[in-house]
């Protein structure tokens, strides 16, 4: 199998002018499988083949005309007819079932909608001006169209959007580490599957879901269903108008930013900067693009060009959102894969790295042993970064582990640098002791340079008492 067809698996392996003329004519798919999902085939099949006048009746459509496109689809496996006139399900039909846990059907009724096709014919002024297609036919930008013009619309997208998240909600929430955090605000959370998924899988975590009226209106089912509506608040707002949540540990925008032009995303950002804690983490989870000119992913393609038609937005590289975050005062520290086509962008804010990092070569200068901060209460054992692999995690509770010094870690102590290394988690406190650990490690600098004040019994003492 060629990586073309691994990437684009509706195509067979062709010449390429017969490649070229399948991916021309067909148009008709994405059409054909929204008005099937509409319908409810899948749902009628799903105890089993059935006949094509059955199905005609059923749906209220003409046989014929129903007949020839459950054909087309067979073509493309979606359905198969074993005897003349019946068809059954396929593996590819069975997620348009309504009930299926990975079903995909709201996704396949969005795609093909009245409005998804009006402005992909109007793609041309995108390319032409770099402007919005969708503003261009409608008048107004997306949300607002979803909001005013056709709330019907902004609905069935909602639930497209809890479909596709579906698909990423596992694999983001065991992809890292939520346990450190309190309090996780999820901006532009939709009805909130993602923030479930992450509190389901992390009992200790509040969560407070924050987007518009109209979406959130959706989230207590949600919620319930995972059951920890009773540890997440719904907060409704817009996120381009209205003031972000304050004082959580952990801010985190899922698909929430690429929709916007750099203006826009950084404002976003910057919200986010003002209302999170001095020693909280920003995560945007969006898919990376690859620096040109590796071939785009098939669903990071879609996805910029839907951006493109609908949106001021594009998607980003590594180096793009570098750029954002320092723009809106966060300093990019690594970017987690998952097992999904979402990458897990994390930031914390770059004048309480720039304290940690001073903090920390104060310690250092002075042999400051963090087992004993650790015991004395001013350091908890999981604000300190343990390696990301695994076998290398087998130390003693407590142990100060920074996988980039090698050795260094054996001994408990921080190093100079340590913080410099682009890609770890920063030195993390209680939030209710880094002020007093930045007071005393920075703004108090002499305490620690003074001979004979830099044992870690000493400084603990001390630190426990700076107001």
């Amino acid at each position: 199998m060629t990586q073309d067809s691994r990437e684009h698996q509706f195509l067979p392996a062709t010449p390429p002018p017969q490649a070229l003329l399948e991916m021309v004519f067909g148009m008709w798919m994405p059409r054909a499988v929204q008005i099937a999902a509409e319908l409810g085939l899948a749902d009628l099949l799903a105890d089993g083949p059935r006949e094509i006048n059955e199905l005609a009746v059923a749906t209220d459509t003409h046989a014929p005309s129903l007949y020839r496109l459950l054909r087309a689809l067979a073509s493309v496996n979606v359905f198969t007819e074993g005897e003349p006139g019946i068809f059954a399900q396929t593996d590819y039909s069975t997620y348009l079932v309504s009930s299926h846990p990975g079903s995909l059907r709201d996704v396949a009724r969005m795609n093909g909608s009245e409005w998804q096709w009006r402005s992909y014919a109007a793609l041309v002024h995108s390319i032409k001006t770099g402007e919005p297609a969708f503003n261009q036919v409608y008048g107004v930008n997306l949300w607002q169209y979803f909001d005013k013009m056709d709330p019907v619309a902004g609905q069935a997208f909602d639930a497209a959007m809890t479909n596709v998240s579906a698909r990423s909600n596992e694999p983001i929430a065991a992809a890292y580490d939520f346990s450190s955090f309190h309090t996780l605000v999820d901006v532009g959370g939709g009805r909130g599957s993602t923030l479930a998924a992450v509190l389901a899988a992390h009992p200790g975590l509040h969560g407070i879901l924050f987007d518009r009226p109209s979406v959130v209106a959706g989230a207590k089912d949600v919620l319930q269903a995972a059951g920890v509506a009773a540890r997440c608040q719904v907060v409704p707002g817009d996120f381009m108008t209205d003031p972000v949540p304050a004082g959580a540990d952990a801010y985190m925008l899922k698909g929430a930013i690429n929709g916007w032009n750099n203006e826009d995303a950084c404002a976003v950002l910057r919200s986010c900067r003002h209302a999170i804690s001095e020693l909280g983490h920003v995560l945007v989870i969006e898919p990376i693009l690859p620096p040109p000119p590796v071939k785009l992913p098939w669903y990071a393609a879609g996805l910029d060009m839907q951006l493109l038609k609908d949106s001021p937005g594009h998607a980003r590289t590594e180096e793009q959102f570098r750029g954002l975050f320092e723009s809106a005062g966060f300093t990019l520290i690594r970017i987690l894969p998952t097992a999904s086509p979402f990458s897990i962008v994390e930031g914390v804010a770059s004048s309480y790295l720039r304290g940690a990092m001073r903090f920390s070569r104060a310690l250092y200068r002075q042999k400051v042993d963090c087992l004993t901060l650790i015991k004395s209460g001013v350091l908890q054992e999981r604000s300190v970064l343990k390696p990301g692999a695994g076998e290398e995690a087998g130390q003693q509770p407590g142990a100060v582990l920074h996988p980039f010094q090698a050795g260094l870690h054996q001994r408990g102590q921080l190093g100079d640098g340590v913080l410099d290394e682009v890609g770890q988690r920063p030195l993390q406190v209680r939030p209710d002791q880094l002020h007093r650990v930045e007071l005393v490690g920075v703004g108090r600098q002499p305490e620690l340079n003074r001979p004979g004040s830099g044992r870690g019994s000493d400084l603990a003492r001390k630190l426990k008492k700076s107001p």
